[in-house]
């Protein structure tokens, strides 16, 4: 296991993905100015942090290198895979061992953390940490670790967190959903990168909130904003 330190640029999801992503985020901005003028308002705190998550998905903060071994896959598998997750692939054929970089997408990570973190306090604590907990161990076991991309989480993991958060505290619902899905898949990916062992099949890049788990952060951060405005 060695330190990185260096910045690294990567696409965090599909092409199509991101410009829908900034499509629907067009009209919740028009929504948002139109219902709400102040900038102290949380739905304009919450288009400005998806705005923010959007544009930083492209950087990626390296942590730490592993040992993987190069999974097998054809030509057009590869170039699926690059336009699909935007993923950088090894080269050499499959099976052979290389550098595999940890990273911490900023887009996917730190905007994210950051964001749920300044929203705790709008959240009760024991209400935030049962429900975190929950959407953990439900992304932990939804997920996979799929060779030449990392962790693959679907996007429909963080919708969990909509009903119980109006279960838990109807009164802050938004905060709660965001604070605690974003957390909760954000540890899900984190433990099931730690469960993966030196020498089993991994990609040059194994992102937390990056490619294979930024759009399920990132969709429930849009639905949590709807659900803040209406």
């Amino acid at each position: 296991m060695k330190l990185e330190l260096k910045l690294k640029f990567s696409r965090a999801a599909d092409a199509r993905f991101l410009y829908t992503s900034a499509l629907i985020l067009l009209p919740c901005a028009l929504l948002c100015v139109a219902k709400y003028g102040s900038g102290s308002s949380l739905e304009l705190k919450f288009l400005t942090v998806l705005i923010a998550m959007l544009l930083g998905s492209f950087v990626e903060v390296p942590v730490y290198t592993l040992t993987t071994k190069s999974p097998k896959f054809t030509e057009k598998e590869l170039e699926l895979l690059k336009k699909i997750f935007g993923v950088v692939t090894a080269e050499g054929g499959g099976g052979r061992k290389h550098s595999s970089t940890v990273t911490l997408n900023l887009g996917g990570f730190f905007l994210p953390v950051a964001f749920s973190i300044y929203l705790m306090r709008e959240c009760p604590v024991l209400e935030v940490a049962t429900l975190t907990l929950l959407i953990t161990v439900i992304t932990f076991f939804i997920s996979e670790t799929t060779g030449g991309v990392g962790v693959v989480v679907p996007s429909y993991a963080g919708i969990f967190a909509i009903p119980m958060g109006f279960i838990l505290c109807r009164e802050s619902a938004a905060p709660l959903i965001f604070t605690s899905a974003t957390l909760g898949i954000i540890l899900g990916v984190t433990f099931k990168l730690l469960s993966l062992k030196e020498g089993e099949e991994g990609s040059p890049l194994l992102s937390i909130g990056g490619a294979g788990n930024f759009p399920a952060i990132f969709i429930i951060g849009l639905l949590t904003l709807l659900v803040a405005c209406f």
